[in-house]
């Protein structure tokens, strides 16, 4: 599931990614995508923007933060 997981954040087209996305991408449902946010959060696959919206670090994605 993880490799599966960083496969799709290289082809990810943004460098953020939503809940909802996660939730399509995974097929988890909401306490299953809470227990992997947690565990994408704490070891560093995801940087928390805002609630809901998560930040894909530039070693999974190259492409440039908009803002």
């Amino acid at each position: 599931m993880r490799k599966q997981l960083l496969q799709a954040f290289i082809s990810w087209p943004k460098s953020f990614i939503s809940t909802t996305d996660l939730a399509s991408i995974t097929g988890k449902s909401d306490p299953a995508l809470y227990a992997f946010v947690n565990r994408a959060l704490k070891d560093e696959s995801l940087v928390l923007i805002s609630r809901g919206l998560f930040l894909i670090p530039s070693m999974y994605n190259k492409r440039v933060v908009d803002c």
